[in-house]
């Protein structure tokens, strides 16, 4: 930010750099620092692939799932580069509640084919049930067997049944005592 305001107040007075870094208090070495850090393109491109795919999940599941793709990166970075990126979700404000009114009765029909809007709603309604049902079942295969559960140890629930399922085996193959899924008994 102050690298901005130092080439601005450069242009806007025709100063050299010293001065306008004298001016603004501003170190010449700080202005002319180049980072010399990997920008990490491949990373960052991949990282606003996925949160643009997968909207709601911040940056914990975003960073299983590059894991999981075979991306060696711990958790800071991928914050680290989850804010650069300003890819933080954002928050609704939670809309003010109206005030309740009561409805009033509808007023009685005079006539036949009076009144038909209901007959519309019925059947918008159900065409939307029908056009819901495929994408319920979607859903609800890539949150069974895609998406990172922080409460199963970032694993699927398809994962961590599989390994109750191999820990349930083995301890029926073993009497010795066994740790389940999570450090605890399966049941």
């Amino acid at each position: 930010m102050q690298r901005v305001l130092v080439r601005e107040v450069q242009v806007a007075y025709r100063v050299a750099e010293r001065r306008a870094c004298r001016v603004l208090g501003f170190a010449r070495s700080s202005f002319r620092y180049r980072s010399r850090r990997n920008p990490r393109a491949e990373l960052r491109i991949r990282l606003r692939d996925l949160a643009t795919s997968r909207v709601h999940y911040g940056y914990q599941r975003l960073w299983v799932l590059l894991r999981r793709e075979g991306w060696l990166v711990n958790k800071k970075l991928v914050y680290r580069l989850y804010c650069e990126e300003g890819l933080g979700i954002r928050r609704r404000k939670p809309r003010r509640r109206k005030s309740v009114q009561v409805r009033e009765a509808r007023p009685p029909t005079g006539q036949t084919n009076e009144s038909w809007s209901m007959d519309f709603m019925a059947m918008e309604i159900f065409e939307g049930v029908r056009d819901a049902r495929p994408l319920t079942a979607s859903w609800r295969h890539e949150y069974n067997t895609q998406r990172p559960h922080s409460s199963l140890g970032y694993r699927t629930p398809a994962g961590f049944a599989a390994a109750c399922a191999a820990s349930a085996s083995a301890k029926a193959s073993a009497p010795a005592a066994h740790a389940g899924c999570l450090g605890q008994p399966c049941s």
